[in-house]
């Protein structure tokens, strides 16, 4: 039996982890599959793939920023949640290359094919191509996508397991950066709480001693009182 409670209980970023790494593994296992010949090497099977690398993907830069800075950055135009130029720019500018080497399998594929960098960013900016193109054989408007790709299941299998490895690292990188971040909140607010308590117990000294003298002088008052009535 399965349960989300375990699930449930993970910082939001690491939820968005724990599903990118999911999803980067079932690419990893559907390639493999075509790889060994248990599926037949179709193009709706390597569509499947693709499409799960892509999620991962998506789902680990959204995660590395929400990491970063509380909250994920959403592109200003309509329609372009699943932008996966615009999260990779966010996350670059959090996460740099030489510190946090990552290659999307996506556009290591499409580089494969011989395209050039802008052309492979004009494809994967517009969420109307690349966000359907590989889960719809139509767009909304009923037009057969054109789609000029190879893929290779062995080559794309080395690249998603290479990007799965560089996943990995900085997720590592990201969460140990994180509980350092947590444990030293935690004890700045115990430290804190101490102040708070050592305060409250000083005062509570003060207030204990300002009472005793009180009655300490009463009780000399009452006796005063007692043995000047006693002496008429």
């Amino acid at each position: 039996m399965i349960h989300s409670s375990e699930f449930d209980f993970l910082d939001t970023h690491s939820r968005y982890f724990a599903l990118a790494q999911a999803y980067i593994r079932g690419a990893i296992l559907l390639c493999q599959t075509l790889v060994d010949g248990v599926m037949e090497p179709t193009f709706p099977n390597a569509c499947v793939a693709l499409w799960l690398s892509f999620h991962s993907t998506e789902l680990f830069y959204k995660g590395s920023l929400f990491a970063a800075k509380g909250r994920v950055p959403r592109p200003r135009k309509p329609l372009r949640g699943h932008n996966i130029v615009f999260f990779e720019q966010e996350f670059r500018e959090q996460f740099p290359q030489d510190r946090f080497p990552f290659s999307p399998p996506a556009s290591m594929t499409l580089m494969g094919n011989g395209w050039k960098e802008e052309e492979i960013n004009e494809f994967l900016r517009d969420a109307n191509t690349f966000h359907e193109v590989y889960r719809y054989p139509t767009d909304i408007h009923g037009k057969v996508f054109q789609r000029s790709i190879k893929i290779d299941p062995q080559s794309f299998l080395d690249k998603i397991m290479q990007s799965e490895s560089e996943m990995k690292n900085i997720i590592g990188q990201i969460e140990k950066n994180h509980n350092t971040k947590s444990k030293s909140t935690g004890r700045k607010i115990e430290v804190q709480l101490q102040e708070e308590i050592a305060v409250s117990d000083s005062s509570w000294l003060i207030f204990s001693w300002h009472l005793w003298c009180f009655g300490w002088l009463s009780s000399w008052c009452f006796i005063g009182f007692i043995g000047a009535q006693s002496s008429y």
